[in-house]
């Protein structure tokens, strides 16, 4: 294996590029075939939780002393732009 001392690793990118983007329809398609009809229950697995990770944000594990929620209260503001 090849040490990488004194390389820089590349930024990762914030925004997914439009290359990406063209794709992405594709992507989530395979994931359904897969999580359809993969012969694989490992693989119909992660393609289920690929699919829920990108609808729902992925899931934190909370555990004992953890267990409170992140949020207590969600509220949306709206400004009056004339105040």
């Amino acid at each position: 294996m090849a040490s990488s001392k004194g390389r820089a690793r590349p930024k990762a990118l914030g925004k997914p590029s439009a290359l990406m983007r063209q794709y992405a329809d594709d992507a989530l398609e395979m994931l359904f075939a897969l999580a359809e009809s993969a012969e694989s229950e490992a693989v119909r697995v992660s393609a289920i939780k690929e699919l829920l990770d990108r609808g729902f944000g992925k899931s934190s594990t909370l555990t004992g002393a953890d267990s409170e929620p992140v949020f207590n209260r969600i509220e949306r503001v709206i400004v009056d732009s004339q105040n």
